[in-house]
């Protein structure tokens, strides 16, 4: 088993824009370049968020192959982590269903989105 990262910059979110930061990497380059800046200092994971064409949080599959792709070209040595958030937008299958569409290495999930809130009590 491959240990996990041991730094993981998480640069972007799903709500600010560049109204909130203009240096926020929204674009697949952005973030592409803020991985492999994050890998020279240091990083060896990224956990990334994507966006559509209008800057919006997006769990689009296509959008997160590319993204993937991308990073890897530019710096094939750190980690993607992709995220499932739901920012009230997404259901839980359409959170599932990127996972099985991109079947990631590395993923981050809320179990109390994907579970509709249904997780077990002690």
């Amino acid at each position: 088993m491959q240990p996990l990262p041991h730094i993981m910059l998480a640069p972007n979110g799903a709500r600010h824009t560049k109204l909130d930061h203009p240096n926020l990497p929204i674009s697949i380059e952005e973030i592409a370049q803020t991985a492999k800046a994050g890998f020279l200092a240091g990083v060896d994971g990224i956990h990334a968020h994507i966006r559509d064409k209008n800057g919006k949080h997006s769990l689009d599959s296509g959008i997160y192959r590319e993204l993937l792709n991308h990073i890897k070209h530019v710096v094939p040595e750190i980690e993607v982590q992709i995220t499932t958030e739901a920012v009230g937008i997404y259901r839980a299958e359409q959170q599932i269903q990127l996972i099985e569409d991109i079947k990631p290495k590395l993923v981050s999930v809320a179990l109390r989105e994907i579970t509709n809130g249904d997780v077990p009590k002690k």
